[in-house]
């Protein structure tokens, strides 16, 4: 635990020392800002007031690399127990996610609402991820309706893969407006890129998808022809 401002820190010289307390046992001692500085530079986890005290830190922790990028990092050994990969960042942990996800590419959303249209719309069929109606992946497709609806997240607002990426999937994007309109299937794209996953946010979602099948049942009950 540092003792200091980072006005002090900023205003002392490399061989002159700043006051700081031990997190292993509390002892308050001085450091040379050289000293910290090496701390900070090779991310040490703690600070320490002698040999003894960084012995029982070590005893502890485990000095790994990130799974996906490679960077060393410091981490508890619980942590380590609870999963095989470790990651420097959340980054590092969504792009190789990203890339070794085995079977379905689904969202938790959209889990959720392909169950909640399985049970109340017993009879009504639905498409997930199909490629073959437009040459480009649709979330959900109603052939009955033609309609369909894609759950953008936050990928297709921000660079969470970087800016080539982004540009790419608003590319495919503003294909499936054009593609869709051309086959004259109803498209609808519902943001829910700034939504948690709880229940308020998968009521909300669910209460638009479902007006949107209800308008589809109601044109195409307005189109059938009178016998």
């Amino acid at each position: 635990m540092h003792l200091f401002t980072n006005e002090e820190y900023e205003n002392t010289k490399f061989r002159d020392t700043l006051k700081c307390k031990c997190d292993v046992c509390g002892h308050i001692y001085e450091k040379s800002k050289r000293e910290l500085f090496n701390s900070i530079k090779f991310n040490y986890i703690k600070d320490c007031c002698s040999l003894k005290c960084r012995g029982k830190i070590h005893e502890h922790i485990t000095i790994t690399n990130c799974t996906y990028c490679g960077k060393q990092i410091i981490k508890q050994n619980s942590q380590i127990k609870k999963s095989k990969n470790s990651f420097c960042n959340l980054s590092c942990r969504a792009k190789f996610s990203n890339q070794h996800r085995v079977g379905s590419r689904k969202s938790k959303m959209e889990f959720y609402i392909l169950q909640q249209i399985h049970n109340e719309y017993k009879n009504l069929e639905v498409l997930d991820n199909n490629k073959n109606i437009i040459g480009y992946e649709l979330d959900l497709f109603f052939p009955q309706l033609k309609v369909a609806i894609e759950l953008n997240g936050i990928v297709h607002h921000k660079p969470i893969y970087g800016k080539e990426k982004l540009e790419k999937i608003k590319n495919i994007d503003a294909k499936k407006v054009i593609l869709c309109k051309e086959k004259n299937i109803n498209l609808y794209v519902i943001d829910n890129s700034f939504i948690k996953f709880n229940e308020d946010a998968k009521q909300c979602v669910w209460n638009i998808i479902k007006d949107i099948i209800g308008n589809g049942l109601q044109a195409q009950m307005a189109d059938a022809p009178d016998f």
